[in-house]
């Protein structure tokens, strides 16, 4: 028996046909998603279509201002040499991690 990290064997996943198979998928989406990124701007507005999306990233383009931005308080001056090297450091900050725990542990993560 195939177990999966976060509880029982999963079921199959059935295809989606179409955009508007699509759209309802993700609009009644209940797993927290996360876009893990320096800044929110390549998936921006993505949140409007798909539920429980939230962007994780190092600089606050939206000064506290945009509800599914979330940006740890505490970013100390860090000559970061790739984008990855930012998306690491969000993924050991403990301010992230404790936003990510707070929304559950079958979330998915993307960077």
């Amino acid at each position: 028996m195939m177990m999966a990290a976060a509880g029982p064997e999963r079921q199959p996943r059935r295809q989606l046909n179409g955009l508007s198979e699509v759209r309802a998928f993700f609009h009644t989406n209940t797993v927290p998603l996360y876009f893990i990124s320096p800044t929110p701007f390549n998936l921006l507005g993505i949140d409007r279509w798909i539920r429980n999306f939230f962007y994780l990233t190092y600089f606050d383009s939206f000064e506290g201002t945009h509800s599914r931005v979330f940006v740890p308080r505490r970013r100390d001056r860090i000559d970061f040499g790739s984008m990855g090297d930012v998306c690491n450091h969000l993924l050991r900050d403990p301010e992230t991690l404790e936003f990510i725990a707070g929304r559950g542990l079958a979330a998915k993560l993307a960077s």
